[in-house]
């Protein structure tokens, strides 16, 4: 009677049972590493959208053609802080170029000082955020994984004949440029800047593919005044496929433990 319990622990329903159970721990890991790649995959795609708070977005904007040309765009501001971040956002799918310069902050009450250092990109490049060409006095962010970087170009790319401007060759995202200046809070201040589009589209286009055969179409420059603009909030769909990835997870541990009991 001994021999037959001890060959009936081992029985080929056991050994099958305990097959079944690792098939479904590992079965609950791939599940939710995939659920959780996925959602990071969405939280990460290309296609991204300028990061909220602008004080100016020249998406929807005409884009002069024929040929293209500098404009001058301006807004205004009330400093919340003493220190403010000035940051541009920029993007550009096409296969021409786009370009930001001479760019300027005032305080309306004292109109005659730039607080702005180097915003005609004259001055050369020096290593930020990693990356080695970013303009001397601004802050370089790829914060959304942007193909490729903007940079420096010079060689009578500027405004008004000047040689050098920051031109766009951040693909399927935004990438940015920053910088820090003292402000009075409550004062009210003014940015302006200079801008010239490709000759691909007719207007300034935030977001790429927004129709039928539209590959390639998105070239934007977004400015921001106060805190550093940070990332959207992900989307629901994307916290949802976070959210299941975790729920697996557990599961995958709860199975795991009930395993080792048994065992």
């Amino acid at each position: 009677m001994a021999e037959v319990k001890l060959l009936s622990v081992f029985q080929p329903d056991s050994l099958s049972g305990a097959i079944m159970n690792k098939t479904k721990i590992l079965f609950f890991a791939g599940l939710a590493v995939a659920a959780m790649l996925a959602g990071q995959a969405r939280a990460t795609t290309l296609n991204e959208p300028p990061p909220p708070g602008w004080i100016i977005n020249l998406d929807g904007q005409p884009v002069p053609t024929n040929p293209v040309h500098y404009v001058q765009y301006t807004t205004y501001f009330f400093a919340m802080q003493t220190t403010t971040y000035i940051t541009f956002a920029m993007r550009n799918d096409t296969f021409d170029s786009t370009f930001l310069d001479t760019i300027a902050v005032t305080d309306v009450g004292n109109p005659g000082v730039n607080l702005i250092q180097n915003g005609d990109f004259e001055d050369g490049t020096a290593p930020s955020g990693g990356y080695a060409n970013a303009p001397v006095d601004w802050y370089y962010r790829n914060p959304y994984g942007a193909l490729d970087n903007s940079s420096v170009a010079c060689g009578g790319y500027g405004q008004s004949g000047s040689g050098c401007a920051w031109g766009s060759g951040a693909i399927g995202a935004y990438d940015l440029i920053t910088q820090s200046i003292a402000t009075a809070m409550g004062d009210e201040y003014q940015l302006s800047f200079w801008a010239m589009g490709p000759d691909e589209g007719t207007h300034w286009n935030a977001i790429c593919c927004t129709g039928p055969g539209a590959e390639g179409n998105a070239f934007n420059i977004v400015a921001y005044a106060g805190d550093i603009p940070t990332r959207a909030v992900p989307e629901p769909a994307e916290l949802g496929m976070f959210g299941f990835g975790l729920l697996l997870i557990g599961g995958f541990f709860t199975l795991r433990r009930r395993e080792e009991r048994q065992a």
